[in-house]
């Protein structure tokens, strides 16, 4: 899970090459296919991550296109 968090910080704080949705979409796939092998419910896992990018200040890419996942 450390692997997906850690990716996901790093492309909501600028680095990476011509970062696409897609690739977002695949670390939290693969961020997501870990918690649920580590027995967290997605839920748990959407809730930490709206909070660690509630942090980053003004818009955040990542965070618009996780937006629908973390929809309650």
């Amino acid at each position: 899970m450390a692997c997906g968090t850690a990716a996901l910080h790093w492309m909501a704080a600028g680095f990476g090459y011509e970062i696409t949705g897609s690739d977002v979409l695949d670390a939290y796939g693969a961020l997501a296919d870990a918690a649920v092998a580590t027995g967290m419910e997605c839920d748990e896992l959407n809730k930490r991550l709206r909070a660690q990018f509630a942090d980053f200040p003004g818009h955040s890419f990542v965070a618009t296109v996780l937006a629908h996942h973390w929809a309650v």
